[in-house]
């Protein structure tokens, strides 16, 4: 169970907040749960809860949600055994651009959904990507790439109606979210001006700005490797492999240890290098540690320094860009 203020408990709930301001009942399901945060808190708002993801990243927060309640199916959505119009909140956040044919899940979550429910989708907005440069947009995990007016058209396809599009805010960062109802008469929500090659224009600033920022973070962590004998990377993602990847052998070489918090990297390997648990690590012996996480780092760095106090956390996803 996460402390009230982890950023992730903070951020489920805002989010139980939409889901409360748009439900129409008490049966939410969450396709893609992932850690498990938001599922909690809708439960304990009040909401029947039901997740459903192929993963098992919840194991933080798997007592918790036992006793809360909340139904967990892990596994495919179709194998779930879900009765049709069941929910009256469907929710998905930053799931579907991680989803290889949309169309056959929307599909599904028409199914599951009451005829006064609606569906929450929150994904990576394109037009957004410069506010938070990062090469996590571009993963081959992240098959589309989505604005406003293709989500609401593949939406449409399936007889839903967009009711309200919540565009990101500097706190928000690069996410917009999509609220939707059954479109029971077959009206489309007003659409704005196209804009000629926003998209386009908009895309490029976000690769010119990723690139400055990481020409920056990479001389950045060969300085700290210079400084600290004994340097070692959390956070063994996309982020930390492109940086590590733009090394020369030698320097790479330089690094004492990676480590990740996530279960499934367990016992896998890194640029050849075993991945190890932060449990597993004596932070004591360590110069520095340099923060390889998109998010939460000042959460892996409040945990670090409950295992060594004085050691220093240098974040490295953050490096600012002139």
């Amino acid at each position: 169970d996460l402390a009230p203020d982890d950023p992730r408990t903070i951020a489920a709930r805002e989010r139980v907040d939409l889901i409360r301001r748009n439900a129409n009942g008490a049966e939410f399901l969450e396709i893609g749960f992932g850690d498990g945060t938001t599922l909690l808190e809708a439960s304990r708002a009040g909401f029947r809860a039901t997740g459903i993801d192929p993963t098992r990243g919840y194991l933080e927060n798997e007592v918790a949600l036992k006793s809360s309640g909340a139904r967990i199916f892990t596994g495919a959505l179709e194998d779930s055994g879900l009765p049709p119009g069941s929910f009256d909140v469907i929710a998905l956040f930053l799931v579907l651009e991680h989803v290889s044919d949309p169309r056959i899940l929307i599909a599904q979550l028409r199914r599951l959904l009451n005829p006064k429910g609606a569906l929450i989708v929150e994904v990576p907005d394109i037009l957004n990507y410069a506010r938070q440069p990062t090469p996590s947009l571009l993963t081959a995990e992240h098959i589309f790439h989505y604005t406003r007016s293709p989500l609401r058209r593949i939406h449409a396809e399936f007889g839903f109606r967009l009711r309200n599009y919540i565009s990101p805010s500097p706190k928000r960062s690069f996410a917009s979210t999509a609220i939707f109802s059954v479109d029971s008469n077959n009206e489309e929500a007003p659409e704005p001006p196209p804009v000629p090659n926003q998209v386009v224009r908009r895309f490029r600033k976000y690769l010119n700005v990723l690139e400055k920022r990481h020409r920056k973070t990479t001389a950045d962590l060969i300085g700290l490797l210079q400084r600290h004998r004994r340097l070692a990377i959390f956070g063994a993602g996309s982020f930390a492999a492109g940086i590590v990847a733009d090394l020369p052998a030698n320097v790479r070489n330089q690094i004492a240890v990676f480590i990740d918090e996530t279960p499934a990297k367990r016992n896998c390997k890194f640029f050849g290098r075993e991945i190890l648990a932060p449990e597993d690590v004596d932070f004591e012996r360590l110069d520095a540690v340099a923060l390889a996480a998109e998010t939460l780092s000042s959460v892996i760095a409040q945990k670090i320094h409950r295992r060594a106090p004085g050691l220093e956390c240098h974040q490295l996803a953050q490096s600012p860009v002139d």
